[in-house]
């Protein structure tokens, strides 16, 4: 009867023995899921981080090239502006230079006339004294 209860006591220690190794496994499985999970969600976050950087990366790269063809296109627009300037001022400055050519002229035609006025008056009048 003691070798009977001897050898139940010492299954009795080797299923408790046998248990606490099902549960030290049991708990290590644990353990070593959540460490992967957290390395997973680590993994996770710095993708995030890394798709957020660089959506902010190419908004910024957008914005400077949107604001470089902005800045162009205004300097264009600048640019044919003063060519248009500089075409009305060469435009202004010819038509000036023929209306001061037609004045000239205009007043030379009408010396001329007066001169020849003039000088008809003083032909007929020296014709006049000749009769």
């Amino acid at each position: 009867m003691k070798q009977r209860r001897s050898d139940f006591e010492q299954k009795r220690i080797e299923r408790q023995a046998a248990r606490e190794q099902k549960l030290k496994n049991i708990r290590q499985k644990k353990f070593e899921e959540e460490l992967v999970n957290q390395q997973k969600s680590l993994m996770y976050k710095r993708n995030a981080q890394q798709v957020r950087l660089c959506e902010k990366v190419y908004r910024l790269a957008s914005e400077l090239e949107k604001n470089k063809l902005l800045e162009e296109k205004k300097e264009y627009a600048l640019s044919q502006e003063a060519k248009k300037s500089q075409k009305k001022q060469m435009v202004d400055s010819i038509e000036t230079f023929y209306k001061d050519k037609i004045s000239m002229l205009k007043d030379r035609i009408e010396t001329e006339r007066f001169e020849r006025k003039i000088a008809k008056q003083a032909q007929q009048e020296a014709l006049g004294r000749m009769k």
